[in-house]
This record gives structure tokens, sequence and C-alpha cells, in this order.
């Protein structure tokens, strides 16, 4: 092996490492001799364990045996999402999805505004099948035609030999399952079914099953106006069984089949206003009742089951503080909850005869760095590890793979995935699996094969760097085995939560009807019964997370739809992974899974960043299928550069306009920002006055917002305040968005007669909007007109101000300005109670001037 690399040092002026990786095939006494220019060493290959490094050359050199690894799939399609299962006959299927890129962008022709090549046209999804059997991977065989909209698929091999393939698919709007066997002893697929037909998504399949059990699939079912659990047996007709008994929305089934026929099927609920995770025994058909496996205050969510040969479950579950997505902001003065991705374990639990125990040590992993874009903040250490995947191999050892950064630091888009074992009452060394760098939420698919120890199948889009590196996803296949003795599991009855301390009562117990009331009231002006819908349309998730600190895609929606009970919400991502065009595709499809009309309204949204004085606009759609629009300039860089003109300003005006689009300014007197030498009101009505991972950017006296440079975050730039753009004549509805990190603390509320996704888009051009930290009523009215509307009067201006907080009112503030002048503050009010009243004429109006108004409640 002959190797070159340049040696540079890092900060601490340590040699940075240089990495050799070799596949060899050697015997059993094989000795593998090294020369280098420092010295020559040599090792047994056989004596190395996985994980476990030999040091060598007087602690200048590291030896490890790493996972075999081997590519399933060419880089021409963006394969992903693996299922597995071992046949009996020892021989594995897996399916997984095959997508097929449209024709790509012209920036050219967007550049003259000529849009329509942003238009998806020819993108679509595939389901595939192949087997290894005899050492090999055979052809892969295509199980749905091309050009679908598919989610997540699953096998499971019957006691016949038919192998099943169970899809989720989209047709008409409705998300349903769908199933096709092959047949391997005849080489031929049967009909295509659909299992499912009600309203309302059928998503996140599993399978399982064995010659005893037969195949059995679970899956997550809108049903009723939240999430069940439900689980059948594959056969001639479909009958449903609901596992889950919440009311509360049911997330991330999991199955597994004992070798007694004994069916498992694990879940997490939101039943008690936290993540529990909940198992089920079905045994010929009946359920046992539900098992908890983890239900104390803290996050407990997205457990992966397994059964060994003593017939006990298993279950790796990721596990977070109490108050999770609760009020978190690092810059937030009040109580705080825990944000989305700041500390996260892998716990592991034995269900064994209908008692739940746990093991002796945590499985536990580097810490990473946490830090902030406020240089006044200290660097944190924290424990991230997740999406954790279980598997008992032939020797009944049990396996937990999950993901982690692999970098101290954390920063970029890169996550990695690790394998460990529980062996006695430890566990042993962590090991990592080659070539499976991709998003943080990537699940392999595990299958014990015998003597060969595990096979995962998992899924890269080799990024080296962050998401700006990413290629085509490729499937790979890992082989892992343990060489040491298995040792009995040691395991400890799980003690039962003492009672909640300070720290772990909730930070809203009155939410439920705080978010009752402000959806159940109604404003009656113009003839039109208006409502409140609750959301925000700039929040970020691994996709463009920057550093390892916004958590899981999925999180987004258990946010939306359990913490915060939003009405609506839209991911904030970075040109949806910076225009990569699969992610685009995944983003767009899990708002289109999520969508449940009168009940919850994801939105087609993402960031489009350029730098100070054009600044970042957060985009929002209506429809599905709109690529993101290239940058004019600096589209080679995350955020740009700042702009000569305002050319790409006007063509992303263009571009709203083209497709029924609006946006919004965010962080707007930062580097960021801009000093609002553009605006366009048909399709920038709104701006975000407040985000929870920063500050207010109202004015500098305005409370949470930077008085100077030294006080401010991510650059000064003050004539990118509120208050200048309203100088300017600029006439903006608000709303408030988390961005990073941030939860709980801000909200774009919208005022409208139409539930819809076009709704919500109207009420904001109607600027029918303001910003919230919390679940407050605010209603501003001017005769039969609302907040944002512009009349004529031929009296005195009057606001006729409602306000129903969650705590006492501490001020009312009304805001005033002239065309052409500063705003002013010119009136005040302290009601000292959570309801107030009033009525207030501008006696200052003069005839003749246009006079803008808006309400601040403390």
């Amino acid at each position: 092996i002959r190797t070159r690399a340049a040696r540079r040092k890092d900060a601490t002026s340590a040699f940075r490492p240089v990495r050799v990786t070799a596949t060899l095939s050697v015997g059993a006494n094989s000795s593998v001799e090294v020369t280098t220019n420092q010295g020559a060493f040599a090792f047994r290959p056989r004596e190395l364990a996985l994980g476990r490094d030999q040091i060598l050359l007087g602690g200048r050199v590291a030896v490890r045996r790493v996972p075999l690894t081997a590519a399933l799939s060419d880089s021409s399609t963006d394969d992903d999402y693996p299922a597995a299962a071992v046949a009996p006959d020892g021989s594995v299927w897996c399916a997984y999805v095959s997508y097929t890129t449209g024709p790509l962008v012209d920036s050219e022709a967007t550049s003259r505004g000529e849009f329509d090549s942003l238009v998806a046209k020819g993108n679509g999804d595939q389901i595939r099948l192949m087997r290894f059997a005899a050492g090999k991977w055979e052809a892969a065989l295509e199980v749905t035609a091309p050009g679908l909209d598919v989610w997540r698929p699953a096998v499971a091999v019957g006691p016949d030999g038919e192998v099943w393939v169970v899809w989720s698919q989209n047709e008409g709007g409705n998300w349903d399952l769908y199933t096709r066997a092959y047949r391997p002893s005849e080489r031929s697929f049967g009909e295509t079914k659909r299992l499912t037909t009600d309203q309302g998504a059928d998503i996140n399949v599993v399978a399982a099953g064995n010659t005893k059990s037969g195949a059995w699939i679970a899956w997550q079912a809108w049903r009723d106006g939240n999430f069940d659990i439900l689980t059948a047996k594959l056969g001639a007709a479909l009958e449903p069984q609901r596992v889950s008994a919440s009311k509360a929305n049911d997330w991330n089934p999991a199955i597994a089949a004992g070798a007694d026929g004994t069916v498992w099927v694990a879940w997490d609920t939101y039943d008690k206003g936290n993540y529990d995770v909940y198992a089920r025994a079905f045994l010929d058909g009946k359920p046992s009742d539900p098992i908890a496996v983890a239900a104390s205050p803290r996050f407990e969510a997205r457990a992966s089951i397994a059964v060994d040969r003593r017939n006990r479950l298993w279950v790796a579950f990721e596990d977070a503080g109490p108050n999770w997505g609760k009020d978190y902001g690092d810059r937030w003065p009040g109580k705080q909850g825990v944000g989305f991705y700041i500390e996260r374990y892998v716990k592991l639990r034995c269900v064994d005869k209908g008692k739940v125990y746990e093991t002796h040590a945590e499985l536990r992993s580097d810490l990473i760095e946490t830090t902030y874009d406020d240089p006044k903040k200290p660097i944190e250490l924290r424990h991230r590890i997740s999406i954790p995947r279980v598997v008992v191999d032939e020797a009944d050892r049990v396996w937990v793979f999950y993901r982690r950064h692999p970098l101290r630091s954390g920063q970029g888009e890169r996550w990695a995935g690790y394998a460990n074992y529980y062996t006695g009452g430890d566990w042993a060394d962590e090991i990592a699996l080659p070539h499976s760098n991709n998003v943080l939420d990537n699940r392999p698919a595990l299958v014990a094969a015998g003597r060969q120890g595990i096979l995962a199948i998992h899924s890269t889009d080799s990024r080296a760097v962050s998401v700006r590196d990413a290629e085509n996803n490729q499937l790979r296949a890992s082989w892992l085995s343990a060489r040491d003795k298995p040792q009995t599991a040691a395991l400890r009855a799980v003690v039962p939560e003492l009672p909640a301390t300070n720290r772990d009562t909730p930070i809203h117990p009155d939410e439920a009807q705080q978010v009752s009331r402000i959806r159940s009231y109604r404003v009656e002006v113009g003839g039109e019964s208006l409502r409140y819908l609750r959301g925000e349309f700039h929040r970020h998730t691994e996709i463009s997370s920057h550093r390892d600190w916004d958590g899981p895609f999925e999180e987004l929606w258990r946010y939306g739809l359990d913490v915060a009970a939003m009405d609506w919400i839209g991911p904030g991502d970075h040109d949806y992974g910076v225009g990569r065009d699969y992610l685009w595709w995944l983003t767009q499809k899990q708002i289109d899974i999520y969508h449940h009309p009168g009940a919850f309204i994801p939105m087609f949204t993402y960031e489009r960043s350029n730098g100070y004085p054009s600044g970042h606009r957060n985009v929002m759609f209506a429809q599905r299928g709109i690529r993101p629009l290239p940058r004019l300039q600096g589209r080679d860089r995350l955020f740009g550069t700042p702009e000569g003109g305002s050319d790409d300003i006007r063509n992303l005006y263009s571009f709203l306009k083209r497709f029924h689009g609006i946006c919004s300014s965010h962080t707007s007197a930062t580097n960021m920002g801009t000093d609002w030498r553009d605006n366009d009101p048909e399709v920038e009505p709104v701006v975000e006055i407040f985000q929870g991972h920063r500050q207010s950017y109202e004015e500098t006296n305005a409370p949470l917002a930077a008085s100077g440079p030294e006080e401010t975050i991510q650059g000064y730039r003050p004539l990118g305040f509120i208050w200048n753009a309203f100088a300017k004549g600029r006439r903006l509805g608000f709303q408030a968005s988390s961005d990073h990190v941030s939860t709980h603390l801000s909200y774009g509320i919208v005022i409208t007669a139409d539930p819809t996704r076009e709704g919500i888009i109207a009420a904001f051009k109607k600027r029918h909007s303001y910003a919230a930290h919390d679940n407050i009523i605010l209603d501003v009215r001017s005769g039969d007109h609302m907040m944002g509307d512009e009349f004529t009067v031929s009296t005195l201006p009057r606001l006729d101000i409602k306000v129903i907080g969650t705590a006492p009112i501490a001020k009312i503030e009304i805001v005033r300005q002239e065309a052409g002048r500063m705003p002013i503050y010119a009136a005040a009010f302290q009601p000292d109670q959570a309801e107030a009243s009033l009525s207030w004429p501008d006696r200052a109006a003069r005839p003749g001037e246009v006079t803008m108004y808006y309400v601040r409640v403390r």
C-alpha cells in the first residue's frame, strides 16, 4: 500500500492523523508488516477487534479492524430507506426506495424571469427488491413502476416463503398502504394490492414474521384527528387491530416476531404531555395489555425492538430531559425547557414475562461541543446519540446501532452510524459503520445472519463536511461480528421515577386550555367569522442545521402537532438543503404526508439567504412541486455576498408572483438582514419581528432587542430595524419564528376565515397576523376593520383593543407612525390582569395624513 498525505498542524500544534484503509484476505495466522519513514510495525489481523485500537510504533500508529462493506447500488439514482428480512433458507431480502431526479433548474433562465424550469417534471420514486444469497447480491427487481410518490417500505417473509413488500403511496393526495408479494420459487410477483382506503396518512409501516407467526405489519395511521398505531396479519384480507389506546398522537411503530409465534409491537405516545414508550404482545392475534417500557416525564421515543432466543423483548429508545420542546432559547430570560437536540441518550431495556429491566451501564459516546452564535456564551459539552436500532445475533448478543456527529466540534451537517453490543454488565467498544455519512435520521436495516454476524444495510450520500458536498444516496452492506465469548446480559429491574421535581414540573400546565381558547376564539368582521391559526415558517432541521443542534426532521412534526399544538408549520431549511434535489423531494413529500385539512396544515417553505443588504428571506408557497430559486449573486456560498444592486431580490419577487408565494425578511438588523431598499407589499407583506434563537428587530429600545454593536448577535446593522422600514413607507405585518435551537417562544398567528394553505397565505398578504411568544389572543380593530387593513375615515381614528393573556398583562403600548417619519410610542396602559379591553382615539390625527398603528403587549 502506498499513500501520500499532507501533514498539517491544528490549533494545538498536533499533527492530524493520516488514515489508510485496506481490505485483506488473510489466513488464521497471517501477519501484516508495514514500513513507514518513521519505522516499521506488524500486526495479526485475526487479533484485531472491532472498535478497539491496537497501539503500535510507540503510540504513533493505531490499527483497528473495521466492518467489511460493499456498495449495493450505483450513483445514478438516490437509493434510500432500506428494509430487510431473512428467509427460512438464510437468504436476505432487502426492499428500498429509488428516487430519480427530473430536469434540473436552468439558472440562466431564472435570471431572465423564466421560472417554469423550477417546477418538478419527471421526478419520482420506485420500490425495488434485491436478494442476498450464496455470498452475493442479485440484481434488483422492480416492485413498482417508476415515477411514483412513496414512503418507507417494509419487507417480511411468510411461512410459505413469499416475500411481502409493503409501502405507503400517495394517490390523489391520500397516503395509503400498498403491498405486493414475490414468490421466489416461481420468480414472479403477484398483483399490487391497496391495503387501506381511510382518509388520512397511513405511514411508517414496519413488518416482521417467521414460519410460526406468519407475516405481520404495524403502521402509523391518521384516524379521527390524530395518529394511532395499527397492526394486521398479511394475507387474503387485511383486518387491522388498534395497538395504541391513547387519544393523543402515537408515533414510530416497531415490530418483531419471536420464535414462539409471538408478535411484538412497540411505539411512543404523547398521551401524558410527553413521549413515553409502550409495547404489546400479540399471540394468535390476541393482544396483551400495553406494557410501559419507559413512562417518565422525560422524552422517551423512537423505539426499536428485537426478540432473543429466550423470547425476551429488547427495546432501544431515545431519551432526553423533561419539558422537551417547551420554552427554550439560550437567551430567553424565562424558565427553560429542553430544546430539540441539546442532549440525547439511547437506552436499552428488556421485557421478560411482563416485567421491565434495564442495563447496568449506560450506552455513551463522545461528548459534542454546543456553541452559540453569541460569542459571550461559553461552549458546553453535551451527550448526543440517537436513532437507535436493535438486533440480536446468533449468540444472543444484543446490538444497538445509533447515529451521532463524528466530530467533537459538531460542525457541519454530518452524522455517521455506530454500533455497540451489551455483554455481561457493560458495553463493548463503539464501532464506526463505514460509508455511513448522511443526515441524522438514517435508519439501517439490520438482520442476524448466522455465523457471519450482523448484516447492516444502510444508505450514504458520501458527505465529507456538510450537506453542501453531499452526493446521491447509495446503499451499502456492512458485516459486523464479535469475537469475544458471549456473556449473559446483566439486568436490573426498572425503578419507578420519584415524584416530579421542580425541574420536571410542566412549564405550561394550562397550555391545553389556552390552545383550546385561542382555537375557539372568533372575530366577526365584514360579515365573516375569522379564526386564529398559530404556526411558524422558520424552523431548521437536520437538513441545514449547520451544526449538531436541531435534531431529526421528524421533530418538526412532533413539535408542531404535539408540543406546541400548532395549526400550521413550515420548515426553514436553506434552499431545501442548499438546492439538493433529493432533499427538496423528501421535504416536500413529508409536508404532504402530514397535511390533514381541518386539523394540521404544513406549508411549503424554505429559507433563501443573501448577505446584507439584500438579506435572508423565508419563502412560503401553498402548492407542492416548486424548486428553490437560485441566487444571482453568491449562489456558491451559503450566505451569499453583498450585492452591488438588488436584481436578485427583484427576481425573487417576480418568482413569488409567478407561483403565488410570499416571503418574509428575518433578523433584519444583522449581517443577514436588509436596509429595506426593496419591498413589494404583494409578496413581502410581513416581517419576522422576533426569533427565539436570537433577538427582536423591532427597534433599539424594544424588549429583547440589541441597543448597540456590543449587544448584537451576528452583526449590527441598525438600518435594518423595522422602524426604519416603516419610516421608508414599508407596510408590514408581523410574525415570529424559532430559526435554530429555540422552541415554544415564537408564533406567527394569522387570522382568517379560510383554514387552508391558500387561506394562510391570503391572510399574511392582508397583514392579518401578529407575532407572539405565547398563546396570547390579540384582537385589534377599528370600526369594521381589523389589524393589517388600510382604510379612510372621516372621524378621529379609534383602536378597539382586546387582549387575553396567559399571565397578568404588565403593559399595552400603542405605536404610532406618520408617513415619512419614525414611529413613536403614543400611549401605554397597565391593566395588571390577564384580560383587558380598551378603546383609544388618536386625538393627534390630522386630516389628509396617513397614519399607521400597531399594538405591543407585555
